[in-house]
């Protein structure tokens, strides 16, 4: 029964990038062309790369291991200074793109967190002997319907939401949050449901179109489904040249791209490994075009990290901040406080009041500015943290080149690690292909507004 469940946790939890495709099916699969004439309005394709970060990106792209993402950079624009949210957690980050705000409205503080109200520890797949403890049935429950209908903030709107109460369509492949106006089913694997007492089904919200691994797919015969039930890389792009080539993409889409992540974490920051593998899924994609070019015709092509990773000692002893220890650190001596509203503003155009040792955010002063140095947007992403959950918090932040680790969660000595609020893990990169529009502020928060404002 041991490894039953382990089994189960597996396929539930990780989400990997090994592609498991069907030969047969690829040789027999007939490519429709795709249409490139002028249409009324452009069509957004948001990628979002896990852990997807600007050196090994480069470096990829100048040993021509990646030829995909530097056709992309050639025909846009391009930063590798986008802010992400905080923590620099996926749930957390990805709660942030598809609402436009911070952990204090979406009420999504991180992967793993305890609700005051409920009296409970509620986990998104911080590792599988975590989610051993918890209970599986528990964690499948959140992830297959808690944090989409329950936890996400019923007083915030996704984009999805907001796309549908204007007429316009979209789409969400593989990604994780996903709440939308339309009523979906979830259909869980028989090979897990007969070895637990999970339902067969779970009803969700979601956006118009919704694909995410076995559980709902657009394609019927998207076989992509062993590894990790579907919530792998090849899955999620054979879901896209889908929605391509039967020419039903909708208006906005978003397609999580999650293998990249798992590399970073074992091999370390420095590793063009899992960035040579994703590029070749972004060749499937453009060469079910005519030409490349032809991606771009009234396609808005938008490439984005959601965080970055920080190298992490490889000497355990060093590195690793046991969480079941009281630890108190500092580097500077004093107190800071600050709270919204204020004579102080910093670039975000963001009020607010400050006293104290601005030094411990790294912050500089000058005629009521606030310029940020290490901690990019810091106040804001500091107090959306803060104020996330009913009760009284400490936040905690490792310094880059260690990591903190609890009584089940995995650790990455010797690898890479986020989390933090530092600009190692915080500043991620961007390119932007077949607009000029301008992104006012640079930060994920934004992107809900940015998109929107192409039809408003």
């Amino acid at each position: 029964m041991t490894r039953l469940l382990l089994i189960i946790g597996i396929y539930i939890l990780v989400i990997g990038c090994t592609s498991c495709g069907n030969k047969a099916y690829e040789q027999e699969k007939k490519v429709s062309v795709i249409q490139t004439e002028s249409q009324s309005s452009p069509k957004i394709i948001l990628l979002v790369i896990d852990s997807l970060m600007d050196e090994p990106l480069k470096k990829a792209i100048q040993e021509k291991n990646a030829p995909a993402l530097a056709f992309f950079l050639k025909h846009g624009q391009y930063s590798k200074n986008l802010v992400s949210s905080y923590p620099t957690m996926s749930v957390t980050i990805d709660s942030s793109l598809i609402t436009g705000t911070y952990p204090d409205q979406s009420k999504i503080p991180g992967l793993v967190w305890f609700d005051n109200n409920e009296k409970q520890i509620n986990t998104y797949g911080n590792g599988l002997f975590e989610i051993m403890k918890l209970g599986v049935s528990r964690f499948a429950d959140n992830i297959m319907h808690q944090y989409n209908n329950v936890d996400l903030s019923p007083n915030v709107k996704t984009i999805h939401e907001d796309l549908d109460n204007i007429k316009k369509d979209s789409a969400s492949i593989n990604a994780f949050i996903y709440r939308g106006n339309y009523h979906h089913t979830l259909k869980v694997p028989k090979l897990i449901t007969k070895v637990s007492n999970l339902p067969e089904e779970y009803e969700t919200l979601g956006p118009k179109i919704l694909s995410l691994g076995a559980f709902i797919r657009q394609d019927p015969k998207n076989n992509h489904i062993i590894n990790r039930i579907g919530l792998n890389d090849a899955f999620a792009v054979q879901e896209l040249k889908y929605l391509l080539e039967k020419n039903i993409l909708p208006e906005f889409t978003i397609l999580y791209i999650s293998g990249n992540d798992f590399t970073v974490h074992r091999k370390g920051p420095d590793s063009t490994k899992g960035i040579e593998k994703l590029d070749k899924h972004l060749q499937e994609v453009l060469n079910i075009f005519p030409k490349w070019e032809d991606a771009l015709n009234n396609n808005i092509w938008v490439i984005i990290g959601d965080s970055n990773q920080s190298s992490v000692n490889e000497r355990k002893k060093e590195a690793l901040i046991d969480l079941l220890i009281h630890v108190i650190s500092g580097d500077h001596k004093e107190s800071f406080i600050f709270k919204p509203g204020g004579t102080y503003k910093d670039i975000y155009n963001q009020a607010w009041t400050i006293k104290g040792n601005t030094s411990i955010l790294d912050l500089t002063l000058k005629d009521k500015n606030i310029h940020y140095g290490d901690y990019p947007d810091g106040l804001a992403r500091l107090y959306g943290v803060m104020e996330s959950q009913d009760g009284e918090f400490l936040v905690v932040d490792a310094k880059p080149g260690f990591e903190f680790i609890g009584e089940s969660s995995p650790e990455h000595s010797g690898g890479g690690a986020h989390g933090s609020m530092h600009k190692e893990d915080s500043l991620i990169p961007i390119i932007v292909t077949g607009t000029n529009k301008s992104i006012d502020q640079l930060r994920i928060v934004d992107f809900k507004k940015w998109i929107l404002d192409f039809w408003n």
